[in-house]
């Protein structure tokens, strides 16, 4: 039960709390703009608004928003031009610095956040005190937190995937400010030049090797079940360490809406706070004498927020810690000045502090959905506070449906999926850890790192017990149908809804349930709209790799997957499918998978896993034997859109990549041909079997490589329009620069995944367009 005192909330925001709110969302809507302005600009009208100010009281609220928008400007250009410089990208680079974070390791590849001195390169020197994110491939060396490290890396500024749905790594990079990513080069020379006596990082690293020593004693001795996944989630709630928790099982707590429990953030510290307050309150009980200089409640804050912060010290200081460690603050100096605040009040006080000092937090997901759940919990205290004295009291069932329904919005704006099963989850595992869970496993960790070894890790092996045991039943609920519900792209006059729905509740308008019933409706019920005589084809961003969509009206073709990385990271889950997704699909009627190589074939259990296939084409029977042969001549028809597999047939040259399915479509008079990654040999067999090749759209065969695209093959085709998919720096310099200057040279237009994203083509009757994401939907951030 939540207790909500009759002063807590108050019903109306003051001049103050508005121009607050001004500057809040002044630092927000950065997140909407494509470029940033110049700061020259922002400072000349924060002048003259000012000036204005003095005379209007309205301008005072502008110049608010202006001053957030502006600082958050200045701090991200300055993040922008201290970026790793084009010219530095793939040499190697001589860097001192120190290990800034808790090194990983995955079947051999480690992976750390690296602190950088010095850079030995002079004109390179400003970049001093800048993050670098660092990676050793099956690495020999051995990396601990807090060490002075000399290394020869090879770098990229940062990039990710841009595409509709998908994740953005390169959002997620700026935001923890990582000018460039890279690879230590282990051939060349690295040297320790100091190790760390004592940091945050070092002690977190000491309790993960115990904690690790414990989970192998423990593996060797079980008799039986799996109890890993059980030590990874102690791990993960007294450290704030995820990094082994895989991505299956990552997903299994997003679909079951539990993802906020199993790792440090505001909740644990709060609780760790209120824990700690509550027993101090019972151990200074006796002794009145100190009442007499000071109320027994500021004693007790002071050893209570000491706890939290020494908890947030054990996530590393984390984001989401920082954000509850300011409430707390906040909360804390409001009491002892005796001026006790809403929590509205200290919920506006902590965003615009948080927004000052760290404007690049608006760019995490974290920050809106954390303010977004304690918004709504002050609002449905604020609604409580209303009702009569026995209804003072928030039922924790109802509570949980209020921030289901309060945050529905954000999940769907977010992450584009909702689960169905997280308030009864959450009601059911957040008292359990909560009350449980949470402080034994602090208990148990505290007495395993104090000397009490025996009782921490008897208690730490039984947590570790029930931990996988809840595990389990999370994956079978999250393996229900109706488990998670995905929604399509969310429209701008959806976010407006939004926004008013906020404003109804927090002013208590008349209509708030309908405008909240009409805000959930519109998620589920809106699909965006396919043209029924349009073609569309979208050549996906996937890196290294090919996955193309091709739609007409509500007939849908996926080409290929993309490729599946060592660590079962797969483009498919996070391009291919959240794509789709974004569209409103919900099935594919024809999956051609092209060939087998690994950066085309890779996804293909993920997508078939994910959504309705109804059939499966491909030339490799012997890995996909329950598809349909790809076989030149093999045709079909989709109302006016027409396909036709042009090879292989039986004649054509060997070789995984001589027989990729190579499809012409034809609509509106306009010819796409899509040629996967055929080489020089089958451009010649087709030459002389195929009488038209003619097309105005090609998919440059092979990613640009030097192998594919000969003269002949370019002029029989002569496209006016040709797409590359490769990734960013490959290794295999894809594609090739003299491949290009030949489409070139034919006055062919050539668009890459590596410059634009996701390219979408739409071919209809009047003509062909094109767009992209990064062009036609650019950030700054990009």
């Amino acid at each position: 039960m939540i207790c909500v005192s009759k002063y807590s909330i108050r019903s109306r925001m003051p001049s103050g709390a508005l121009c607050l709110s001004s500057l809040l969302l002044g630092a927000s809507s950065t997140l909407l703009v494509s470029g940033l302005p110049p700061l020259v600009l922002l400072i000349t009208v924060s002048l003259l608004l000012g000036i204005c100010a003095r005379y209007y009281r309205f301008a005072l609220v502008i110049l608010f928003y202006l001053l957030g928008f502006s600082n958050a400007v200045w701090q991200f250009s300055e993040h922008k031009s201290r970026l790793l410089p084009s010219a530095h990208e793939s040499v190697d680079l001589l860097v001192v610095g120190t290990i800034d974070s808790l090194p990983t390791s995955q079947q051999g590849d480690i992976k750390f956040r690296f602190l950088v001195d010095q850079f030995e390169q002079t004109d390179l020197l400003h970049l001093a005190g800048s993050y670098l994110q660092l990676s050793c491939y099956r690495c020999p060396l051995e990396f601990h937190a807090g060490e002075r490290w000399q290394f020869t890396v090879r770098l990229k500024r940062p990039h990710g995937f841009a595409s509709a749905g998908a994740f953005d790594y390169q959002k997620y990079l700026f935001r923890h400010k990582i000018i460039a990513r890279g690879s230590v080069r282990t051939k060349q020379a690295n040297k320790l030049q100091a190790v760390a006596s004592f940091g945050v990082n070092k002690m977190r690293e000491k309790i993960r090797d115990t904690l690790a020593e414990l989970q192998s004693e423990h593996l060797v001795n079980k008799s039986v079940g799996d109890v890993k996944i059980g030590h990874h989630l102690i791990q993960a709630l007294a450290i704030g360490d995820k990094s082994h928790i895989n991505t299956a099982q990552n997903k299994i707590l997003q679909k079951t809406g539990i993802s906020h429990l199993m790792a440090i953030s505001g909740l644990h510290i709060g609780l760790v706070f209120a824990v700690v307050l509550a027993l101090m309150n019972l151990v200074l009980r006796p002794f009145t004498r100190l009442y007499e200089t000071r109320a027994r409640q500021h004693l007790a804050i002071v050893p209570a927020l000491s706890a939290a912060v020494f908890y947030a010290a054990l996530a590393g200081f984390s984001i989401s810690t920082q954000r509850a460690l300011i409430m707390l603050l906040i909360f804390c100096v409001s009491r002892f000045l005796a001026r006790p605040l809403s929590l509205l009040q200290v919920l506006l006080s902590t965003a615009v502090v948080v927004v000052l000092i760290d404007p690049f937090s608006v760019l995490d997901h974290g920050f809106w959905l954390s303010f977004g759940a304690v918004f709504v919990i002050a609002v449905s205290a604020l609604e409580q506070g209303q009702q009569k004295e026995r209804n003072e009291k928030l039922n924790l069932f109802n509570l949980q449906a209020r921030l289901w329904f309060g945050l529905m919005p954000l999940a769907v704006l977010l992450f584009g999926q909702v689960s169905l099963i997280s308030p009864l989850v959450n009601f059911i595992l957040v008292p359990l850890f909560c009350l449980l869970l949470i402080p034994l496993t602090l208990a148990g960790v505290l007495l395993a790192n104090i000397g009490l070894n025996v009782v921490g890790e008897y208690l730490l092996k039984k947590l570790a017990w029930s931990f996988a045991w809840i595990f389990e039943q999370l994956e079978y609920i999250a393996g229900l149908k109706f488990a998670v519900v995905f929604t399509p792209q969310v429209a701008f006059w959806q976010l407006v809804v939004f926004v008013f729905a906020a404003l109804a509740y927090l002013y208590r308008w008349q209509f708030k349930h309908l405008i909240l019933g009409f805000c959930l409706a519109s998620l589920f019920l809106s699909k965006p709209m396919r043209e029924s005589d349009e073609l569309r084809i979208s050549l996906l961003d996937v890196g290294q790799g090919l996955a193309m969509l091709i739609t007409v009206g509500d007939y849908v073709m996926l080409y290929d997957t993309g490729p599946r990385y060592r660590s079962g990271f797969t483009t498919a889950d996070a391009v291919v499918l959240p794509y789709m997704r974004h569209l409103g699909i919900t099935k594919i009627d024809d999956l051609i998978i092209s060939h087998a190589d690994n950066d085309h074939i890779g996804g293909y259990q993920t997508v078939v896993d994910g959504i309705p296939v109804i059939r499966v084409i491909s030339s490799r029977q012997d890995k996909l034997p329950n598809s349909h042969p790809c076989r030149a001549g093999m045709t079909w028809q989709i109302k006016a859109t027409r396909f036709e597999i042009l090879s292989p047939q039986t004649a054509t040259p060997q070789g995984s990549n001589n027989w990729s399915c190579v499809l012409m479509i034809e609509h509106a008079d306009k010819k796409a041909l899509i040629t996967g990654d055929i080489e020089k040999q089958v451009e010649r067999f087709m030459l002389k079997t195929q009488h038209d090749l003619n097309a105005d759209l090609m998919l440059v065969p092979h990613q640009g490589s030097k192998t594919s695209s000969t003269q002949a093959f370019i002029d029989a085709v002569q496209p006016s329009l040709c797409l590359v998919a490769a990734g960013y720096k490959n290794h295999y310099g894809h594609p090739h620069p003299q491949v290009i200057q030949r489409y070139k040279q034919a006055d062919i237009e050539v668009l890459s995944t590596i410059e634009h994203g996701t390219i979408e083509v739409i071919i209809e009757q009047k003509g062909m367009h094109w767009r992209s994401r990064r062009t036609h939907k650019p950030r700054f951030w990009h």
